[in-house]
């Protein structure tokens, strides 16, 4: 019956127990109970939270084998977030940066987290939902290497002044969206580039047309003119 537990070999009411004493009664024959429900709401509310977040019409990739310095990666995400795009059209326009900084001097000073960031970064190569990517020198051997970086032939529409074989490979100083001079130095050694159409699995017309929105947004950044 509610509100009754079985105690030796009758029932008793929590009205029934001790009043210095049923706090004890409720943790030892209703405590887990409790933290059943308590976990189930928990995880109930989340997955909720988690599925009316409105997703980012972009995701980028900052990927390099040297540490980069905070305010470069302040200008990067600032003037990207000023595209003000909305790729999915729900009104918001959210892009997503996800940073992925690996220092050599792990490789001996700490191997286990090295290896770490090494698989953490062979992830990104094969994620799909990361159009752009910014990339250091051996980061984008990397990706070219995995067939991860594309070539001006995937920039559709416009008129690059490239020939199409050529791996986009762009200067982040040479984008006039940045600040040249807040990117210093770094920004010559960093480079803005595309997946290729061929490794982004353009099989539903939604990530056609978003993959499409990402190659016109870059040619845009760069002045390139439609092609008549």
């Amino acid at each position: 019956m509610k509100g009754r537990v079985l105690m030796a070999d009758h029932m008793v009411k929590m009205s029934e127990v001790p009043k210095g004493q049923k706090f004890r009664f409720f943790i030892d024959y209703y405590g887990m109970a409790t933290l059943a429900v308590i976990f189930a709401l928990v995880c109930i509310i989340y997955v909720v939270h988690a599925f009316c977040q409105p997703k980012p019409d972009a995701k980028v990739l900052f990927a390099s084998y040297q540490d980069i310095d905070v305010k470069v990666q302040e200008e990067v995400e600032e003037k990207i977030n000023l595209q003000n795009v909305d790729f999915n059209g729900d009104g918001h326009k959210i892009i997503r940066m996800n940073y992925n900084f690996i220092d050599e001097k792990q490789k001996t000073a700490n191997p286990e987290g090295y290896v770490t960031l090494q698989t953490k970064l062979m992830t990104s190569v094969g994620d799909v939902t990361q159009i752009f990517h910014i990339l250091d020198e051996q980061a984008y051997n990397l990706f070219k290497e995995r067939n991860a970086v594309g070539t001006y032939a995937d920039i559709e529409g416009y008129e690059t002044g490239h020939d199409k074989s050529e791996y986009i490979k762009i200067p982040l100083s040479e984008i006039p969206a940045f600040d040249s001079k807040k990117l210093g130095k770094s920004g010559e050694k960093l480079y803005l580039t595309l997946r290729p159409r061929a490794n982004a699995y353009l099989d539903k017309e939604k990530n056609l047309i978003n993959y499409n929105n990402h190659a016109k947004l870059l040619a845009e950044m760069m002045g390139y003119a439609p092609v008549n």
